[in-house]
């Protein structure tokens, strides 16, 4: 993510996602991708997404992530750094 750049020591996993498709879109069909961080915890944030068509704006589909700081070495979550917890809610 491009707000998270040169954060290379700040790992995390992806803990959950989900999508609910509102209508068809072909291939080759020009999208637009809508991400909001919708909700900061302690240990995770959550990404949600609208995807329309560009041409019309109507809605695709609607999703939505959940992202939990975590330390690959201790096998454990991990609160997340406050300089980036800080940041989250203007990616």
């Amino acid at each position: 993510m491009e707000g998270l750049e040169g954060d290379d020591d700040f790992p995390f996993i992806l803990a959950e996602a989900s999508v609910q498709y509102r209508s068809e879109a072909m291939i080759g069909q020009p999208l637009e991708i809508e991400i909001t961080t919708t909700e900061v915890r302690t240990k995770a944030w959550v990404w949600s997404y609208v995807i329309r068509d560009a041409r019309d704006g109507r809605v695709v589909a609607e999703g939505k992530t959940v992202q939990v700081a975590y330390d690959y070495a201790a096998h454990r979550t991990i609160p997340i750094p406050p300089d980036v917890a800080a940041r989250l809610p203007s990616l």
